[in-house]
Parts: C-alpha cells; sequence; structure tokens
C-alpha cells in the first residue's frame, strides 16, 4: 500500500516469451496489431515482455525484426509494455520442434545469426538453439563472441547466461517502470468524516 487507502504499487510481470496475443502474432503485426497486444499484456499485468518470433523462412525475419523496432519505440511513446528485445524461437530447433512447421527448421547458420545481430543492435536477446541442431556449438560462441551470451567453464561443463550488458539493459527498463506513478490527490491523506 502506498497511502494505506485506495492506493497500490506492485512490480510488473516480465514476460520472456510470447508468440503474439488474441488474434495478433509478432511475426506478421502491423503497429495497430502491435498496439493492440501492448494493451492488453498491460491489463494482464505485464510491464516488460521478449516478443519471440517462430520459426519462419530465413529471408522475413529482417522485416519482422524491423517491425518489433518500430513497435519498441511506439510502446515507449505510449506507456505501454516495454519491449525489452526479441527472442528468436527457431528456426535451430534440432529433432524437437513443437509447433513448428518442420520444413522451417534447419541446422546452424552462423553467419545468417551474426548478420541478424549485426543488423539489429540491442534487439535479440534471447535466441533458443536445440544442441543437434548446433553440434559444434559454433552458434552459441557466436553469441558469447557477439556480446550477447556470457560462458563459463565449470570442469567438463560450459555454462552460458545473457551477457552483463545485456542484463543491465533489462534491468534498466524494469527500473524505468518503478516507482509506480501515484497522483498526488490518490497519495494524498484522507480527511476524516465529520
Amino acid at each position: 500500500m502506498i497511502d494505506g487507502t485506495t492506493s497500490f504499487g506492485a512490480p510488473g510481470l516480465v514476460d520472456l516469451q510470447t508468440n503474439g496475443v488474441g488474434a495478433v502474432a509478432f511475426w506478421t503485426a502491423d503497429p495497430d496489431g502491435w498496439r493492440a497486444a501492448g494493451a492488453t499484456l498491460l491489463t494482464s499485468g505485464v510491464a516488460t515482455y521478449l516478443p519471440t518470433l517462430p520459426s519462419g523462412p530465413l529471408d522475413a525475419y529482417d522485416a519482422a525484426l524491423d517491425r518489433a523496432i518500430e513497435a519498441r519505440d511506439d510502446a515507449a511513446a505510449r506507456r505501454l509494455p516495454q519491449i525489452a528485445g526479441v527472442h528468436l524461437e527457431g528456426p535451430f530447433l534440432g529433432d524437437a520442434p513443437g509447433a513448428h512447421p518442420t520444413e522451417l527448421l534447419r541446422p546452424m547458420d552462423v553467419d545468417w545469426l551474426l548478420a541478424r545481430v549485426e543488423r539489429h543492435p540491442d534487439l535479440i536477446r534471447l535466441v533458443t538453439l536445440a544442441p543437434e541442431a548446433d553440434p559444434t556449438f559454433d552458434g552459441i560462441r557466436a553469441l558469447r563472441d557477439a556480446g550477447v551470451v556470457r560462458s563459463e567453464r565449470r570442469g567438463t561443463w560450459i555454462h552460458y547466461a545473457l551477457e552483463g550488458s545485456v542484463l543491465g539493459a533489462l534491468g534498466a527498463l524494469i527500473a524505468d517502470l518503478a516507482p509506480a506513478r501515484i497522483s498526488s490527490e490518490a497519495s494524498a491523506p484522507r480527511k476524516k468524516a465529520s
């Protein structure tokens, strides 16, 4: 509770995987679709999210990522949930495609992935990468070298995590959302009824 009566503050949720909302698919959404999805996410408590792009034709990703950049800027101007970046969920999913069309899945293409990271700096924040699609770990090494992830060897295991600068960017977006905006009227002390 902020003033002990009617106003309260609560942290917003961070959604790391959402392919869309209702009839809006982020892969093809136009600006109105992005705004409608953001408004719906806001009503469910989401303050920050990573729109997820599932497997698609390789030559279609740049247009989808460009639309995500436009949506990110628009969301910030409209006080909609912040787009902290994009989650590429495919097309490097190997033998466990789930709902992804198998004809769109492929082995790791490091050059393609790095070209997307370079063309869309500060946008790609999460990549789903199946080990069988990247058996030599070239993709994960490329993401590490590009500064998207960091790695740490622990015995025979290598642990990968988002790079600190990426985490810092996500943290800054979340921090910008707090503290909750409270009107001076709502936070003023209440007068007792006589």
